[in-house]
């Protein structure tokens, strides 16, 4: 996720430098003045004359704030022009927003007219969020429509000016929070720092008890007992600060790393199918119910800056400007703008003719795991697409689909069994499944989460925490599946998007976080394991092998089978055959059925 943002930067055509920020009055929006701007031209002009000067060094080895720039003042003119009306971004001065911007290329653009009368707010802490369904904020990458994902862009992170995120522990409705480090010139996550290894600040409470942190394993923490926590983002990870994570990776130079930019995605899964779809102008940091940032308000987010490693002095960390979610920044424009040319093709093989076709969602190799992942989770995705009918009888038949299996024990809050912290009582801490359509932003069309399923089968099946089956009709609407939806037996997910068109590609994506083998090392039944242990056979397709999936999740694999839906109001089987069978030979499938 952190790697597309900063490929949405790059992306621009525009040489994004966010000014250096010691003070919350200095913060300011992310574009150079005009002096800056017309140096910048004439370096480039020249860029052939100077492999050796400071600027030509800083470009060969690509320490740029954002990446690629325009190399010719031509280039940089269009590149600019293309900009200014692409992103219909502005200029601040001071803190003071204009209404309008002008560039140099006398094109004037009305920021009040592209913002829906709300203008940009100079540069501040938690930029954007990302979060599934329909919702008034960004859908890209896949994200769980119970999860939001909010993003925090700092600038020249270097060994003396560093920041950290501080905040009360999330609880309540929050079911898993982490926060995950990024930097622009990697292309994947570097470290995480899950909910349950986060060490509390040091303190008592009132009643003279230390503050805990309610996510480890131990005892239940009491409301006044949950402390806050604080988490130090460095180049190296290597200050010797408490839950201290790092920016740069071993095999960086000490100029590579020397000025570097953070991407930070703190994820807070919730879980109140009471609430609706998650929306920034009704979930703001002021309601009753802040699940923005998981019930606990939004961290605060602060800066040090001093020389030489703050050595015989006294540290100073200034406030960082909080940003107000319910209105636009620079960050969430580009994002808006930019990230359908930076989502990285769906990478993962596709089976989309055949049923019980759930396979491991992770790119060609085991390397890596699908559209920017969680580090802290692992995912199944069975794919399809409407081609894949066509022809087939009934007139306009659209595919639809029905899901079976047996959810694995969860977590259930922090106040009733299994309770978050009881990691022995429970196999993974959340588990859901979402219906994606396969566009260039990979957008989440609806999930449904564990704690859904609950609530709709608890007093329908007396022994359903026994033996927890679950029945999810995929489709259009719940009237278009000529009868294969039953409102007393399924749970639905829609393959409608939220402007009302079918996607023609999609899949569904079942997603798991913080198994019981993150926790005690042991093998268990969750796709965690089995992705460990199918990427650790020689048998290259074995991660995309349901046979191999099924021995390691055994009940917990889940089955599904597509069928059509005509006009003529017939439900047909869509395909004849499953994975195994067409794909992996009917001796092997045989083989599974027995063991």
């Amino acid at each position: 996720m952190g790697q597309a943002v900063a490929e949405a930067f790059k992306s621009s055509g525009y040489n994004i430098s966010f000014n250096k920020i010691d003070t919350a009055d200095e913060q300011q929006m992310p574009f150079q003045k005009e002096a800056e701007q017309r140096q910048n031209a004439q370096d480039y002009g020249n860029h052939e004359h100077d492999s050796r000067t400071k600027g030509g060094i800083r470009r060969q080895l690509g320490i740029t704030p954002f990446g690629l720039r325009p190399s010719t003042i031509a280039d940089k003119k269009e590149a600019y022009k293309k900009f200014a009306a692409k992103q219909n971004l502005g200029r601040a001065s001071s803190l003071q927003m204009a209404g309008k911007w002008s560039s140099n290329n006398d094109e004037t653009l009305d920021l009040k007219a592209v913002t829906d009368g709300k203008l940009m707010q100079p540069n501040c802490a938690w930029q954007a969020f990302i979060t599934g369904g329909n919702h008034a904020n960004i859908n890209a990458a896949y994200p769980d429509s119970h999860c939001v994902y909010q993003l925090l862009v700092m600038t020249k992170v270097t060994e003396d000016r560093i920041f950290r995120v501080k905040a009360k522990f999330p609880t309540g409705g929050n079911r898993y929070f982490s926060l995950q480090s990024n930097n622009p010139n990697v292309g994947f996550p570097l470290a995480t720092i899950p909910d349950f290894k986060i060490k509390p600040d040091p303190g008592v409470n009132a009643k003279g008890k230390p503050w805990k942190n309610p996510y480890m394993a131990g005892e239940e923490v009491p409301d006044d007992e949950v402390g806050s926590y604080t988490i130090y983002v460095t180049p190296r990870g290597d200050k010797g600060y408490p839950n201290e994570i790092n920016l740069c990776t071993k095999e960086m130079s000490a100029i590579e790393c020397g000025t570097t930019n953070a991407i930070v995605v703190m994820r807070f899964y919730t879980s109140n199918p009471d609430m609706g779809m998650l929306n920034s102008e009704t979930d703001t940091g002021d309601s009753n119910e802040p699940r923005l940032f998981g019930y606990a308000g939004m961290p605060v987010v602060e800066v040090r800056t001093c020389k030489n490693g703050c050595i015989g002095m006294a540290e100073k960390w200034k406030p960082f400007r909080p940003c107000d979610q319910s209105r636009p920044t620079p960050l969430t424009k580009m994002i808006e703008d930019n990230f359908a040319k930076v989502i990285p093709g769906w990478g993962t093989p596709s089976y989309p003719d055949v049923n019980d076709n759930f396979i491991m969602y992770m790119g060609l190799d085991s390397s890596s795991n699908g559209v920017y992942p969680n580090l802290d989770a692992n995912y199944l995705v069975a794919n399809t697409w409407q081609e894949a009918v066509k022809g087939a009888p009934g007139g306009n038949p659209m595919l639809v689909a029905r899901i079976t299996g047996k959810l694995p024990l969860t977590a259930w809050n922090f106040h009733h069994d299994p309770k978050t912290h009881d990691y022995e009582n429970y196999e993974v801490r959340y588990n859901s499944f979402s219906t994606i359509a396969k566009l260039q932003t990979a957008p989440t069309i609806q999930s449904v989460d564990d704690s859904e399923i609950r609530r709709f089968y608890r007093g329908k099946i007396t022994d359903w925490e026994t033996t927890r089956p679950y029945s999810i009709v995929v489709g259009p609407s719940k009237g278009t599946t000529c009868g294969l939806y039953n409102a007393s037996n399924d749970l639905f997910l829609t393959t409608t998007m939220a402007d009302g068109s079918i996607a023609d590609n999609w899949a569904v994506l079942d997603r798991q976080l913080v198994p019981r083998y993150t926790r005690d090392g042991q093998p268990d039944k969750s796709i965690t394991y089995t992705r460990i242990t199918c990427s650790a056979m020689s048998d290259e397709r074995a991660c995309h092998n349901p046979s191999v999936l099924k021995q390691v999740l055994g009940e917990y694999y889940p089955s599904i089978t597509w069928y059509t839906c005509g006009d003529d109001g017939q439900l047909r089987p869509a395909f004849p055959q499953t994975m195994l069978e067409k794909y992996f030979g009917k001796r092997e499938a045989g083989n599974a059925e027995g063991r």
